[in-house]
């Protein structure tokens, strides 16, 4: 599924809230119920609204093949000091935590190569990166600058470019600022998967709240002081509200919101310097296991870097299982047919070093 990031904005027509005020959320994902439930705690009156007919948001978990798979956000980032951490380990479920080190690296011939060429490749990205933005202009993309600097084309370090940096921003460097590209903060305490299935963190998020599935917003009113909500359930009227929506959504205007009516045209100004990314997986079923004991996979070569990488997942599923993903054009470019990205995927699992 196509990845993007959420963003939280909390409008008003009447000005600062009050404890006691109705707040409508747009969006039941983990930014929309962590808001409501935050609200709620503060003393306001809280209606969660979500288009689809469960919670969740990108946090999306099928169970039809009788096993937990992920076909949304699937990892907690950044353990340490993480909100979720802590809500997950309350909850008594299990994290399995992600060793990247735990890795190989193979050609699509299926040749291993050496982990000292791997570090090294790596490692070079980050150095290209930092000379780009050094000798770069505010207004180049990163891939301008890395090509300023003269980062090699070759099949590992096109290979170290894609997990390094396009899977994990889920776009092209070509799309992504130089100027301003990994200035967020780092995070700490590594990364880890839910076992039996992430769904259970917002089911849990989603206790105790006023939770309206299937009711997508089609507009958002200022009606004097007040707010009418227009949904396909009916209206709302609120005092304020809160959209958690990806900003893909709003691009797509299909939520007709009164933006001037709510002060805050500056912010729908802003997001026209917002894009969405794209991130696509796929996963592997089996009924045994065939490659070697390793939580990471790299593949170099594969077409435009599709399934450059993958994952044993057969310890947070319970069974036999890989995934592998493509970012950015290599995701947009994949076959409409989920047959054929499958038969693709699995040539490429082929490959995979053998226990």
């Amino acid at each position: 599924m196509a990845n993007g990031r959420s963003r939280a904005a909390a409008l008003s027509s009447a000005g600062v809230l009050q404890p006691g005020d109705h707040v409508a959320v747009v969006g039941a994902g983990v930014a929309g119920l962590s808001a409501a439930q935050y609200l709620r705690h503060a003393g306001y009156r809280v209606t969660v609204l979500e288009g689809r007919g469960r919670v969740g948001g990108r946090v999306w978990t099928d169970r039809t093949h009788g096993v937990p798979l992920e076909y949304g956000a699937a990892w907690v980032h950044g353990l340490t000091g993480n909100p979720l951490t802590t809500l997950v380990r309350d909850l008594g479920l299990t994290l399995v935590p992600t060793n990247y080190d735990d890795a190989v690296v193979v050609t699509v011939e299926g040749d291993v190569v050496s982990p000292s060429a791997v570090q090294s490749r790596q490692a070079s990205v980050w150095r290209a990166v930092a000379k780009a933005q050094r000798v770069g202009d505010d207004s180049w993309s990163l891939a301008k600058g890395l090509a300023a600097v003269g980062y090699p084309t070759t099949p590992l370090a096109s290979w170290a470019l894609v997990t390094e940096i396009v899977q994990e921003y889920a776009d092209d460097a070509s799309n992504l600022s130089l100027a301003w590209f990994n200035n967020d903060g780092a995070l700490t305490g590594g990364d880890a998967m839910v076992a039996g299935g992430f769904d259970q963190v917002p089911r849990a998020l989603a206790r105790g709240l006023n939770v309206q599935l299937a009711a997508a917003v089609s507009a958002v009113r200022a009606v004097g002081h007040a707010l009418t909500i227009t949904t396909t359930t009916g209206n709302l009227a609120a005092d304020g509200v809160v959209l958690t929506v990806p900003v893909g959504v709003l691009h797509a205007g299909t939520c007709a919101i009164d933006w001037s009516g709510l002060g805050a045209l500056a912010q729908r100004q802003a997001l026209d310097s917002f894009a969405m990314g794209d991130l696509e997986r796929v996963v592997l079923l089996y009924e045994e296991a065939f490659w070697a004991h390793k939580q990471v996979f790299g593949i170099v070569g594969t077409p435009q870097g599709r399934f450059a990488e993958g994952y044993d997942l057969s310890p947070v599923v319970g069974r036999p299982a890989l995934e592998f993903f493509s970012a950015g054009a290599a995701a947009r470019s994949l076959s409409a047919s989920d047959a054929t990205v499958v038969a693709e995927s699995r040539v490429v699992a082929g490959v995979l070093p053998r226990r």
